[in-house]
């Protein structure tokens, strides 16, 4: 079959006109070839050799942890890798022009380094290109991303140290148990001011799970990650919290760092420097991988994660993870049963193997936040591992779908009630409709440009009042005066008592929180942005991608959908407790 047409590309629109074919509509209806290619090119990166030696065996550390497998490309995490979008993009141009064999292909509205890539790519097979309307935007970087990756990385190391040395008087740590206790991992952060104020731990994160340990006379040894936030903006505050916190609490509670020392610091050092002195051979082994097995070149566009990840900060982050587990673990009390927070993220897969190395007791994952069709780093990574969770609680069906589609075994998938959100079992009717809700998320950018496209019309809104609540962990500010939009700190769920409407960025889960309180959700999608919402394919839901869009779904009405099978929210929590009744 010979060419048979000009192809048309657009590279930030939503949908196609005219001729010209929106790329992020074609990755949608394509989805899941395209997201399984992704998967597969990835996973391709085992085979990489450097002097007859896979990644996996240089990358071993203390011989039970791999450090590949904890690294930025692994991780497939679109929060802290967001050049995943374009790679997606770039497959679902060349599963397009491989079905069509244009003669010529011409492209809107891309990037400079995107238009590098599809002219390369078309040099090779002879076909004209012809670039339209190029983006001009050039995303901002921090200053120190200027500096050699491994600068960057001691800079890591030495700011982590000297936080430590300056908590060191502080730092109480706490005397564990291991009877009648479980062990639980996660994050202080979405923590409630006045609880632990009065001595009592309460963090959205883990929302009722603490009570109902209690309940069931068991205390739980609590390891949070720090995250700085409004309530602990500091480290400092966050051990002095914790210290009151276990004077008052029936609950143990301790850092991460509170188990470090300066002997964990020398050590990721040194390991640090064994490994990353064949960096720059093993990052052209990866680049020849990657390029030979997508056909394209996307060094470009990978490679600050790249060097992040095999002589940069993330390498050292976990190396010091795998260094700080293994010592933390080996000293424990033997732990009968551990629950972390789920996302897959590098510390995690650590921990996991510091837990089961030192022989403790069954280790559960908590999917304890929502599930996308894009959020790859759910896709399962323990398939090949010798070390995974013993069961993955998921807080509803439509997790467990998703967890079932990213290949876990079913028999090792277990629903569970949804502890973060079993708030959304209260009544949540408006009680008062007044306000247009906005709420942001930890990745800035989109936020901001979903504030953006919002400023037009609250600040030209004489009838509504728009209000802003921003991530905890990312406290973006806007101007009453200037954008007409307010900036508040109340709780989730009493802001939706004050609203119909809420508008987030295509990242954010709570997305879902709205959907199922029965809101009227618009979904902001930044421009040439995925569709990474949990939202995804749902009736009743605006997804908009500028000012215009959002003007749009303002004028149209909706009748809400009330959701609540999308949570398991059974207040008397008989699916976890029948877990524990079968310990």
């Amino acid at each position: 079959m010979g060419r048979q047409r000009d192809l048309k590309i657009d590279w930030i629109n939503q949908s196609d006109k005219d001729d010209v074919i929106s790329l992020i509509s074609y990755v949608e209806i394509n989805g899941r070839k395209i997201r399984n290619i992704y998967l597969t090119l990835i996973s391709s990166l085992k085979e990489v050799k450097v002097n007859n030696n896979s990644l996996n065996d240089i990358y071993t550390c203390l011989g039970e942890y791999n450090l590949f497998e904890m690294s930025l490309i692994n991780e497939k995490s679109f929060y802290k890798t967001p050049e995943i979008n374009d790679i997606i993009k770039l497959i679902g141009f060349r599963e397009l022009f491989k079905e069509l064999k244009p003669k010529s292909v011409s492209i809107s509205n891309a990037p400079p380094k995107i238009n590098e890539i599809i002219n390369e790519f078309c040099l090779s097979r002879k076909t004209s290109f012809k670039s339209i309307n190029q983006s001009s935007e050039k995303s901002k970087r921090k200053i120190y991303k200027y500096l050699p990756s491994y600068f960057q990385a001691f800079m890591w190391i030495l700011l982590k140290y000297f936080d430590f040395v300056r908590c060191l008087k502080i730092i109480n740590r706490a005397n564990y148990e291991s009877s009648n206790t479980v062990y639980a991992i996660g994050y202080f952060t979405h923590i409630n001011k006045k609880m632990i104020n009065s001595g009592k731990f309460y963090s959205g994160m883990w929302g009722s799970f603490p009570d109902f340990c209690y309940q069931k006379n068991l205390k739980i040894n609590f390891l949070h990650h720090f995250i700085p936030n409004k309530v602990t903006p500091n480290q400092y505050r966050g051990h002095e919290q914790i210290n009151f916190l276990n004077k008052h609490s029936e609950h143990k509670h301790s850092f991460v760092s509170n188990h470090s020392s300066t002997r964990i610091f020398i050590k990721t050092l040194k390991i640090f420097i064994s490994k990353a002195f064949f960096s720059n051979r093993i990052k052209k082994s990866i680049i020849n991988k990657i390029n030979y097995e997508s056909n394209l070149n996307l060094y470009s566009i990978l490679k600050e994660s790249i060097k992040s990840s095999t002589s940069g900060i993330s390498l050292m982050e976990n190396i010091y993870y795998c260094v700080h587990f293994d010592s933390l673990f080996k000293k424990l009390k033997h732990q009968n049963l551990g629950f972390y927070l789920m996302e897959n993220q590098s510390w995690e897969f650590a921990l996991i193997n510091a837990w089961k190395k030192n022989n403790h007791g069954n280790l559960i994952a908590i999917q304890h936040s929502t599930v996308s069709f894009w959020d790859l780093r759910y896709h399962n990574p323990f398939i090949d591992r010798f070390y995974s969770p013993d069961k993955f609680m998921v807080n509803g069906l439509a997790s467990k779908e998703h967890f079932i589609d990213f290949n876990y075994p079913t028999n090792k998938v277990l629903m569970i009630e949804a502890i973060r959100y079993m708030s959304l079992n209260k009544n949540l009717e408006t009680k008062e409709q007044s306000i247009n809700l906005i709420l942001g998320d930890i990745i800035t950018i989109s936020t901001q440009r979903m504030l953006d496209s919002i400023k037009p019309i609250s600040s030209d809104s004489l009838k509504s009042i728009w209000v802003f609540k921003p991530h905890p962990a990312n406290q973006i500010k806007t101007n009453k005066v200037k954008d007409g939009i307010l900036s508040v700190d109340d709780s989730i769920y009493s802001l939706f008592q004050k609203t119909d409407l809420i508008i987030c960025p295509s990242s954010s889960g709570v997305a879902i929180e709205a959907y199922v309180a029965g809101k009227k959700v618009i979904v902001f999608i930044e421009p040439g942005g995925i569709n990474t919402s949990p939202l995804r394919g749902f009736d009743n839901v605006f997804f908009v991608s500028d000012t215009k869009g959002i003007l749009e779904a303002l004028n149209q009405d909706i009748n809400p959908v009330i959701n609540y099978n999308f949570f398991n929210l059974d207040k008397r929590m008989k699916r976890l407790n029948n877990f524990f009744e079968t310990l």
